[in-house]
């Protein structure tokens, strides 16, 4: 993931209307949310391989678990873009 860093002063924030300075906020806030139960699910899944069936059992809920959860994060992001900017 490339992160592009953006620079902004308080005089060019203040121009921008309540609602817009609110996202940038918002959309870093998902991320980095995201971000870390992206990694979660991918930590678990990276581990060396696993012997016992209950153990690769467990690793596979712990994994759905973790994708519902981002799914769920996707959503209601998407749902919140909606209501407050579309």
């Amino acid at each position: 993931m490339k992160v592009t860093q953006i620079h902004l002063k308080k005089a060019q924030l203040d121009c921008m209307p309540e609602e817009e300075r609110t996202l940038p906020l918002m959309l870093g806030c998902y991320c980095n949310e995201i971000s870390t139960i992206y990694r979660l699910a991918t930590w678990s899944t990276s581990l060396s391989e696993c012997t016992h069936v209950i153990e690769d059992e467990a690793r596979t809920s712990q994994v759905f678990f973790l994708v519902r959860i981002v799914i769920g994060k996707l959503t209601e992001f998407h749902n919140s873009l909606n209501v407050f900017y579309f």
